[in-house]
């Protein structure tokens, strides 16, 4: 769980340099959708297209995205988890910090890649 934290950590940190609000919110969106695009690419590489009526995944597929959110909704925002997150990783030192993030971009980076490639 803790690598889970982390990756949304990395995201919450990009999101609270940047004007507005709810950067909790957006970081589990961003979050969700990184998930999404790796369950994607995994549909893609089984080929489960080939086999099944697209007509029929559609709406499995939009109950898998919100369910994905749903949780992500609880694991982060409900009950205000992200700030126990960001105090828990506020405290390391700037290396790991950059580490973490370095290694959280270089994972969004090849889940897009990866999943435009399997199309």
């Amino acid at each position: 769980m803790n690598l889970y934290y982390n990756t949304f950590y990395s995201i919450y940190r990009v999101w609270v340099k940047m004007d507005g609000s709810d950067h909790a919110f957006k970081a589990m969106a961003a979050l969700s959708i990184i998930i999404i695009w790796n369950l994607t690419t995994l549909a893609a590489y089984i080929d489960i297209y080939q086999y099944t009526n697209y007509e029929t995944l559609k709406i499995p597929a939009i109950l898998a995205m919100v369910a994905i959110l749903v949780i992500n909704y609880f694991i982060f925002i409900h009950n205000k988890k992200y700030i126990e997150i960001e105090a828990s990783f506020k405290d390391l030192p700037l290396s790991k910090k950059k580490r973490g993030s370095l290694g959280v971009l270089i994972y969004a980076i090849l889940s897009l890649v990866v999943m435009l490639w399997s199309l």
